[in-house]
């Protein structure tokens, strides 16, 4: 993870840093972090704030980050989260670097999440009202790093480096009281309830999340595969996904 970190942030300094000058300079907006994660392991992370991120990954914190877990139990959203979960960690990082909460943006299907991180010194839980006043803002430049960086973030994805290797069973577990997991039990019912799926629907849904196909499906609900099929098509236009396979991370 150090290499990771040492070949691109450090190396691409200048133009990391070049990159994240507007949000600097017109939002006062002076910490900034993107990564990706995908479901098979392939991670990437470019971030301008050197000095906190040498110390993160040489103290090997990432592994008790929750965020760097697999992409299908989150969902997409947006929050204001500590440092760290970890008491004494979050006491030390914010003694050293006067880190305490980052606000972070997340685009998460069951195959992918991209992570976006904007911070600034000692914003603590009740900081977060400026970032969401400028969530419009946050959203476009956000948009413009991908598209400034999009060689090095290309070239990451053929590193060795693999989450799922350095994690290993780990990488499927984050604790449910998170922000913006998918098993949060104070969301599910809400979700369901705005989701505007039939009562078929949802059986469709949650024996496709168990592994069955639509004609194993429709045998079990007494309906014909295409008619399954159709229900596929219904429920990816109500929950806004492009295909069956995003459908896992709902």
């Amino acid at each position: 993870m150090m290499q990771l970190f040492k070949r691109y942030s450090l190396k691409h300094e200048r133009k990391i840093k070049s990159i994240c000058t507007p949000l600097v300079d017109c939002l006062n907006i002076p910490i900034f972090t993107y990564s990706f994660l995908e479901a098979d392991g392939r991670f990437g992370y470019i971030t301008n704030t050197l000095e906190f991120n040498d110390y993160y990954f040489s103290q090997k914190l990432y592994l008790q980050n929750p965020y760097f877990a697999h992409p299908a139990l989150f969902r997409s959203g947006h929050v204001l989260c500590p440092c760290s979960l970890d008491e004494e960690t979050q006491k030390t990082l914010r003694r050293r670097f006067k880190a305490d909460h980052f606000f972070l943006s997340t685009y998460a299907t069951a195959s992918r999440m991209e992570c976006f991180i904007f911070a600034n010194e000692n914003v603590n839980a009740a900081g977060g009202n400026s970032y969401l006043a400028r969530l419009d803002l946050l959203t476009k430049f956000s948009r413009y790093f991908k598209r400034e960086a999009k060689s090095l973030i290309d070239r990451m994805h053929g590193e060795q480096f693999n989450m799922r290797t350095e994690r290993g069973t780990s990488l499927f577990e984050t604790p449910p009281s998170v922000p913006l997991v998918h098993n949060d039990p104070t969301i599910l019912p809400f979700l369901k309830k705005v989701s505007g799926l039939s009562p078929q629907e949802l059986r469709c849904l949650e024996l496709f999340k168990q592994g069955k196909s639509a004609q194993a499906t429709g045998a079990l609900l007494g309906l014909s595969r295409r008619t399954v099929e159709h229900y596929f098509e219904n429920i990816k236009n109500k929950l806004g996904c492009s295909s069956k396979f995003d459908l896992l991370g709902h």
